[in-house]
């Protein structure tokens, strides 16, 4: 038998399966970061039912923008595409910086690319953009959560829309155009293996397994 955890999280639900034994939980409506966080700690405690494995496999399937403040707790619950932002994408096409994006992105612009997102938050929710402080892709989220490896892939980046990959960095021009800092998105880099750090975790686990997000 396998010695690897491997969580799934999709829409409506996160499942851990761990040997012979699978353990699902619905995702409420409209949650948070913090929900979603939770729940994948359940479902893993309860497969688990006190064993250890080698390794936690993560796959995430959420295409998602968590947004936190300062404190790094959620200002709004986990973003996901919304049909009524499909005028950000149109002004953006006719003055030219959508193509210019795209190009540099690599991807289509669509209502869920985060650069997107961010700009409704910008335009129509303003308090809660001036309290956001970092903004992640639930990929990023979970990895930070799970390993404290704030990081994402040149390719997670690329369908950010914030990034331009002929020099491998966040793009300034999107920085711009959102108004956002460096210092609020993930570093870019490589992802690894790392050893579980999550405290409600490791309290449960008698020897840290290695985690990887993807």
């Amino acid at each position: 038998m396998t010695d690897t955890l491997v969580v799934n999280v999709k829409m409506n639900n996160v499942t851990a399966k761990w040997q012979e034994d699978e353990v699902t939980a619905e995702l409420p409506f409209n949650f948070t970061a913090e929900q979603l966080m939770s729940i994948i700690n359940e479902v893993i405690v309860d497969v688990l039912a006190g064993q250890t494995p080698a390794e936690i496999e993560v796959i995430n399937e959420l295409d998602g923008l968590v947004v936190l403040d300062e404190a790094s707790e959620s200002v709004i619950p986990v973003m996901f595409a919304d049909d009524n932002d499909a005028h950000f994408i149109e002004a953006l096409t006719m003055n030219g910086i959508g193509g210019q994006l795209e190009r540099k992105n690599g991807h289509a612009l669509t209502t869920g690319t985060p650069v997107i997102q961010v700009l409704r938050l910008k335009n129509n929710m303003a308090d809660v953009y001036a309290d956001a402080a970092m903004y992640r892709t639930v990929t990023a989220y979970l990895r930070s959560m799970l390993t404290g490896q704030n990081v994402v892939t040149e390719e997670e980046a690329k369908l950010t829309g914030l990034f331009d990959q002929e020099i491998n960095k966040w793009d300034t021009q999107a920085l711009a155009l959102t108004d956002l800092t460096i210092i609020q998105l993930p570093e870019i880099g490589n992802v690894v293996a790392h050893d579980l750090t999550n405290h409600v975790l490791v309290e449960k686990i008698s020897t840290l397994p290695s985690v990887k997000v993807r």
